[in-house]
């Protein structure tokens, strides 16, 4: 059991340390989105991504800056993510591979749903793509889970370039003859899936480039739903996980046993509200790749205007019907158009708040309000403070930490 925690007495921002390999980066920074959320919204806490390097546990001295640490790792990375809990360091797991050993948040079981679904195309050969620093026991438990049901199991790691860590090589993709020939030699009619959705986008052009049909002779399934991929190639079907979501759960639990209110326990499994889904698109016959409209709308999003935006705006940009673009915003983001806007636009204006020295009365201008006290009314209803309140709690924490942090 881990006993660390913290005298709530003490000043000083408390730092999470957010572990991700590598390799899994690009696809996971959205744990890292999400513990940095919840401490934003929690005065007291700062976030603080680690990045992992092939082969490489995270640096010591990094470690001893932190008071707790949520990981997204492989499981190799047992070396030193069961040693670290057992020296009384909360650690939080937003994967499975160590459930039972140290707290995990759980958004389900992806790599089964996956399972499940490749089954149940009806396939007779089912192939694994990957490379060789990845999942090395997900390549083991899916092959022996194949070979087991009596279909043909063909796993292929010898990608030369990790597309997810390199996304100039979904447009370029050169030198990948091994992949080529692999290709060629499946027996057809096949399912692959792939280690993450770029993987499955680099597939889907080698086979194009092969005379390969998708899904008739060769279906894909990726995995993560990713945006670079997504807009690459809208009909990449795919494991839709709720990294946000797990990394705002992992950072909760942090907090509240840090502070005392509650106790992290090895066997602690946390189910989050939201689950890992399904999204069934073109690459395995379904009909459903995102709207490139949709995808303009969300672009439009990120870059949130200083006049505002309405949902007609969106609609405007989409160049959809109202009922179509309701319908395929919420089934490509998971959410309203309306919960989107507020989202965006508080983001902007926490973003105006703890980078500058701007009034209130200007930051809500730039935000696309009318006035002060409208500006304040909204983001007191998204965050249950002030603007004003907002600012000053994250300026105390910012004076606490340069009077000097006290490691726990």
């Amino acid at each position: 059991m881990c006993q660390r925690s913290i005298d709530s007495s003490k000043n000083s921002a408390l730092k999470l340390g957010v572990v991700v390999r590598e390799s899994y980066l690009r696809s996971r920074f959205s744990v890292f989105e999400g513990v940095m959320d919840y401490c934003l919204e929690n005065t007291g806490l700062k976030a603080f991504l680690i990045p992992l390097q092939e082969g490489y546990g995270p640096a010591p001295d990094a470690l001893a800056e932190v008071a707790g640490v949520v990981t997204w790792v492989a499981p190799s990375d047992g070396e030193w993510v069961l040693p670290l809990w057992e020296r009384g360091v909360p650690v939080v797991s937003c994967n499975n591979a160590f459930t039972g050993q140290v707290p995990t948040v759980s958004a389900g079981q992806p790599y089964e749903l996956a399972y499940q679904y490749l089954l149940s195309l009806q396939r007779q050969t089912i192939g694994f793509v990957t490379r060789p620093e990845i999942d090395e026991e997900c390549r083991v438990r899916f092959k022996g889970r194949i070979d087991s049901d009596e279909r043909e199991a063909r796993i292929f790691k010898g990608v030369r370039k990790d597309p997810g860590r390199f996304p100039e090589h979904l447009l370029a993709g050169t030198d990948e003859h091994e992949l080529e020939r692999f290709l060629v030699s499946l027996p057809k009619p096949a399912a692959l899936w792939c280690i993450h959705d770029e993987m499955a986008a680099l597939v889907w052009r080698k086979a194009e480039e092969l005379g390969i049909s998708v899904p008739d002779e060769l279906a894909l399934l990726g995995m993560g739903d990713h945006p670079c991929a997504v807009h690459s190639t809208p009909g990449i079907s795919t494991v839709r996980i709720p990294g946000i979501q797990l990394g705002q759960a992992a950072a909760r639990l942090l907090h509240g046993h840090l502070f005392g209110s509650t106790m992290l326990t090895r066997d602690l499994t946390f189910h989050t509200e939201q689950k890992a889904l399904l999204v069934e698109r073109l690459s395995t016959g379904g009909s459903n790749p995102i709207n490139r409209g949709i995808q303009r709308a969300w672009r439009l999003l990120e870059n949130y205007p200083a006049e505002g935006l309405t949902v007609d705006c969106l609609i405007e940009k989409s160049r959809a019907s109202r009922a179509t673009f309701y319908k395929e915003f919420e089934r490509a983001f998971n959410m309203s158009p309306g919960k989107a806007i507020r989202l965006f636009r508080t983001k902007k204006a926490k973003e105006h708040l703890l980078s500058t020295d701007l009034p209130i009365s200007q930051i809500g201008r730039l935000c696309g309000f009318s006035g002060e006290s409208d500006f304040s009314n909204f983001f007191k209803r998204e965050t249950a403070q002030t603007p004003k309140e907002w600012r000053r709690s994250r300026q105390l924490d910012d004076s606490s930490c340069s009077d000097g942090d006290e490691r726990i």
